[in-house]
C-alpha cells in the first residue's frame, strides 16, 4: 500500500484577497475589524499584544513530546 495522496483543488481564498479586503476598508476610512471570506469563513483581526515571549511550562512538555515521537 502506497501513500494516498489528496487531490489538488482551488483555494476558496487567497491571501491576495484578505489583502484587498483590508487595504480596501482601510481606503474607505474603515479599518476592517472582520474580513468575511468565501466558504463562510470569518476573519477577525485584533491589535492585541502578546507580551510573553518567553513560553510557559507546557513548552517544555510539547518539546519533549516531540523530540520523543522523532526518536522512536
Amino acid at each position: 500500500m502506497g501513500m494516498r495522496l489528496m487531490a489538488n483543488r482551488k483555494a476558496e481564498f487567497t491571501q491576495a484577497d484578505v489583502t484587498r479586503a483590508i487595504k480596501g476598508a482601510a481606503q474607505a476610512g474603515r479599518p476592517a475589524q472582520r474580513v468575511k471570506l468565501p466558504g463562510g469563513i470569518e476573519l477577525i483581526l485584533s491589535e492585541v499584544k502578546i507580551e510573553n515571549l518567553d513560553g510557559n511550562e507546557w513548552d517544555e512538555v510539547l518539546n519533549g513530546f516531540e523530540t520523543e515521537k522523532r526518536t522512536s
